[in-house]
């Protein structure tokens, strides 16, 4: 699994995630971004993290960014995984946006 370019996503944020076939809902693979919240602190974007994994943040920024006005997410299966991909427009997480309180769950 891999995110697509730049050029396939017409500049669109993306998040993934990836989990044993049929073990989790939907709802849980997006609760998954948004409880990377935990990691969060008010400032200028990348330095909002409470963590030095850059990774365990940009998932719950994307889905959260302000002046976000369109979001598409789809569920793929394969015989041992499934596979969320979650598209959004405006994409997030821009170097230098300051940050002081994006949405709660």
């Amino acid at each position: 699994m891999s995110h697509g370019s730049n050029d396939e996503r017409r500049g669109a944020g993306e998040n993934h995630w990836m989990g044993s076939a049929g073990a989790y809902p939907a709802r849980f693979m997006v609760v998954a971004f948004i409880d990377e919240k935990q990691h969060f602190r008010a400032g200028t974007f990348p330095r909002i993290l409470q963590t030095r994994n850059r990774r365990a943040l940009v998932h719950y920024t994307q889905v959260v960014w302000p002046d976000k006005s369109e979001l598409g997410c789809a569920v793929a299966h394969n015989q041992n995984d499934d596979f969320l991909v979650c598209r959004y427009w405006p994409a997030g997480n821009a170097y230098g946006v300051e940050i002081r309180r994006l949405a709660a769950r």
